[in-house]
């Protein structure tokens, strides 16, 4: 009985130990996790302070694309159109023959 008492309170130290070491090791990643997020936080303020001037600039600019980009659409359709019937009309001009 003695020996069983004994091999179960040294595989309890081992087990115990085993834990302590792992939830420690846990610990440890989780501090440098969150000081690595703590810097990526940092540099993400530091770009969006440092690049808040451009917003403005940007939206103006975005919108006056996004106007010339339905322009230029509506351009290239038109042009379509007249490129269609002005096929039409050389269709039928060749039909009709040479006029004399």
């Amino acid at each position: 009985m003695k020996v069983l008492r004994t091999l179960t309170l040294g595989y309890v130290a081992v087990l115990v130990s085993t834990v302590a070491a792992s939830l420690t090791a846990i610990w440890i990643f989780l501090r440098r996790v969150a000081a690595a997020l703590d810097q990526a936080r940092a540099a993400l303020a530091t770009a969006r302070d440092e690049t808040a001037a451009l917003n403005d600039r940007l939206g103006g600019l975005h919108d006056a694309v996004a106007g010339s980009a339905a322009d230029l659409k509506d351009t290239r359709e038109r042009l379509a159109r007249a490129q269609d019937r002005l096929a039409a009309l050389a269709g039928e001009a060749g039909a009709a023959g040479p006029t004399e």
